[in-house]
């Protein structure tokens, strides 16, 4: 019996492979096909599943800007962009951090940020053992840059999906905490999420600000998805 990534119809493109999780967050970004003149943007996008799903739902009409700052990863980035038709899509070899150099603004931001991915659990239980504390610490920090990075380029009125697929605190709500609490003037504004659980309001010593629970948490023995966070961020 072949495997659902070996067959014919697999290869001509017909359909990607990917977590439910993934798909929620990309549908979140609240594009349709009447967006044919909409900017997207998709800060870490190899290998190409929440890539291609943008451009499906753009009927691949207006503009999407896929970054991998890693040139390795660079290839399967295309040839799943080519094996499913998108035509909407440059490809830029360029770090999340340094999109302001592109000069674009967006109407939309996916963020799909690094991080220390234990949501996987449901398929790789060395997930359990493989992380510590200074992987946290390591993610979180470059996601806390990430975040700044994608809200400089993120037109008014815009909308950004922040997700990972880590259960850490540190990787998630306490990013979202730390951005409203560094835009006080009220810049960002949390959308509320339809899927999952409400994110965390306080973990350990550290208290969130109350709308911080309109954020959404998956988890695999509830939802039967990767253990996965999403935030819907609009620019006001």
């Amino acid at each position: 019996m072949p495997s659902i990534g070996s067959t014919l119809e697999y290869l001509k493109g017909y359909y990607y492979i990917q977590d439910l999780s993934s798909c929620i967050a990309v549908d979140e970004l609240e594009i349709s096909g009447n967006n044919n003149c909409m900017t997207v943007l998709d800060m870490a996008s190899s290998p190409g599943g929440k890539t291609t799903f943008i451009a499906q739902k753009m009927n691949n009409g207006g503009k999407i800007v896929a970054c991998e700052p890693n040139p390795k990863r660079i290839p399967s980035l295309i040839f799943n962009l080519s094996r499913c038709s998108v035509k909407n899509t440059s490809v830029f070899n360029i770090f999340g951090e340094d999109v302001g150099k592109l000069a674009i603004s967006f109407d939309r931001i996916l963020l799909d940020a690094p991080c220390t991915c234990e949501g996987i659990i449901i398929k790789d239980e060395t997930r359990k053992k493989s992380r510590n504390l200074k992987d946290i610490e390591f993610c979180s920090n470059r996601q806390k840059k990430l975040i700044d990075s994608a809200l400089q380029v993120l037109k008014p009125s815009g909308i950004m999906i922040y997700c990972t697929c880590s259960f850490a605190p540190e990787e998630n709500e306490m990013i979202i905490d730390d951005l409203i609490r560094n835009n006080e003037d009220g810049n960002i504004e949390i959308v509320p999420l339809k899927y999952g659980v409400d994110g965390l309001t306080e973990f350990g010593n550290h208290q969130f600000k109350k709308d911080i629970s309109k954020t959404k948490r998956l988890y695999p023995h509830i939802h039967n998805t990767n253990g996965f966070y999403i935030a819907k961020l609009r620019k006001k």
